[in-house]
């Protein structure tokens, strides 16, 4: 998505000598070594690096990020909805617990405003910033709409406001700077709510080993660890919470629970007790099994033209 970049991409630079060259670990500055090479946007062949500090894992300089962004949303990200509906959900309860509900919150590279929907539809004060993408669900709630103050230097289009917490889900895997830009939203609040998978263990030796990859949109092009995670809390000046598997929290608060912890104990005796309650009045209320979901499916499809198109004929289509 356009908008998880930290600038609009120029136009495309030919591939130099990038791939014999690793540049340094985007977070923790080590040298990186060269691991695998794959075919980005089925027509670039991409060489990926691994940081052997930390484990991130990078791609050469990304220069065809003009081309990956040449629309805000790319057409394989058909689990957008159920993405945001799941992080709502999950968002609503850490907030409640661990934050001021009456506080004011941004939503950070917030694509069509779907979640600031979602929130503002739970009573938090959600905004969203986003110049790349068109904002379809929360129109009258983008940042230049608050009240304006002077611009300072970090991030103009944020003036001067303060939040009490700033939200960028499925950003920082876009980012070829990420350190820069979570320092730049750092100075408009003391929480950075985000997502990002975290590689899986053990990390993958080809961009076939992860989905996540998701070579055949070129956006994706830095992939993290939790070891990665806290080498970036260190430079921030900030604690790092993490669920451990794509949910994160950098913070300069002090909390006297982890506010992304599952619960534990009778909390955690009672969340499956209501669980199964919830499936057995399901069964009773619909005793027709419902049919699996074609997320799985549809994404597929949105990743592998149909062959009676244009674009999937030839050499670029997919093996």
């Amino acid at each position: 998505m356009l908008e998880k970049s930290e600038s609009r991409p120029s136009s495309l630079q030919p591939p130099s000598a990038n791939q014999d060259q690793p540049e340094p670990c985007r977070v923790c500055e080590e040298r990186t070594a060269p691991i695998f090479q794959a075919r980005i946007l089925d027509k670039h062949d991409v060489a990926y690096f691994r940081c052997p500090g930390c484990g991130l894992i990078q791609t050469e300089p990304p220069y065809w990020l003009a081309e990956a962004y040449d629309q805000a949303i790319a057409n394989q990200d058909v689990g957008l909805v159920r993405r945001n509906l799941e992080l709502a959900a999950k968002l609503r309860n850490i907030l409640l617990a661990h934050f001021d509900p009456g506080g004011r919150y941004l939503d950070y590279a917030g694509g069509y405003g779907l979640m600031v929907r979602l929130m503002r539809d739970e009573g938090f004060d959600f905004h969203r910033h986003d110049p790349f993408c068109t904002n379809i669900f929360a129109q009258n709630f983008d940042l230049p709409d608050l009240p304006y103050l002077p611009a300072i230097p970090c991030l103009p289009d944020l003036a001067s406001h303060r939040f009490e917490a700033i939200t960028a889900f499925e950003l920082l895997e876009h980012l070829q700077e990420p350190t820069a830009t979570v320092r730049r939203l750092l100075e408009h609040t003391d929480s950075l709510l985000f997502s990002t998978r975290l590689q899986p263990d053990p990390w993958p030796r080809s961009v076939d080993d992860w989905w996540y990859f998701w070579p055949q949109t070129g956006q994706h092009v830095t992939f993290y660890t939790l070891p990665t995670l806290r080498v970036l809390a260190e430079k921030t000046g900030t604690t790092l919470y993490s669920d451990g598997t794509a949910l994160h929290l950098l913070t300069r608060r002090t909390f006297s629970t982890d506010p992304l912890a599952r619960p534990r104990g009778v909390l955690a005796s009672l969340e499956r007790l209501l669980e199964r309650w919830r499936r057995s009045l399901n069964k009773r209320m619909f005793p027709v099994k419902p049919p699996p979901s074609l997320l799985p499916e549809d994404g597929r499809r949105a990743a592998c033209p149909r062959p009676d198109r244009p674009e999937a004929s030839g050499t670029d289509r997919p093996k």
